[in-house]
């Protein structure tokens, strides 16, 4: 019998480390939804202008202590995000598609403190994070009301649950700032 009980305990474990094993090395893609009880056109200069970045982004408790925004195809933006414990971790962003008021494309990378490319293991990061991820966001006019679409891709799969919630906390704070 207790022969028994460790050789199903020995598989489990074994199932499990597969099972992380793919959760770190699988890219996925975080798609997230919210509607905003204001005008497109308000949310989508929250959405980009610095000084009103600095008041959103991050997740609840952490800080923007950054934020660079060039709203152009080839712009750049560059966004540092301050944890509780005080340290920043950085991203760099380019442009790629810009429809006013529709929809923004860009390529995001973690960044160091110039604004230099790094990988996510800089900021310890588990997963195998892609050099760039994709980010699409969608703003849809909703009789007064907007609705925001992320999508990221090349989220490992470990990571898209945190992703998702930190979108999610992010979107709270510009709900606060929009009323």
């Amino acid at each position: 019998m207790k022969k028994n009980i460790w050789k199903i305990l020995g598989a489990i474990v074994v199932v499990l480390v597969i099972v992380v094993f793919i959760l770190l090395q699988t890219r996925s893609t975080v798609t997230i939804q919210h509607v905003f009880n204001a005008p497109v056109e308000r949310v989508w200069t929250m959405w980009n202008d610095p000084e009103s970045i600095k008041k959103w982004w991050g997740p609840t408790g952490y800080s923007c202590a950054v934020a660079q925004n060039d709203l152009k195809i080839g712009g750049r933006y560059f966004l540092g995000m301050q944890a509780p414990d005080g340290k920043i971790s950085y991203n760099i962003g380019i442009y790629t598609e810009i429809d006013p008021m529709k929809k923004i494309v860009s390529k995001l990378s973690f960044a160091d403190e110039s604004g230099t490319p790094v990988p996510a293991s800089h900021y310890g990061l588990p997963g195998n994070w892609a050099d760039e991820a994709t980010v699409m966001v969608e703003f849809t006019a909703m009789d007064g009301k907007t609705q925001v679409q992320i999508t990221e891709s090349e989220i490992p799969m470990i990571m898209k649950l945190f992703a998702g919630m930190g979108w999610g906390q992010q979107f709270e704070k510009m709900d606060a700032l929009l009323k």
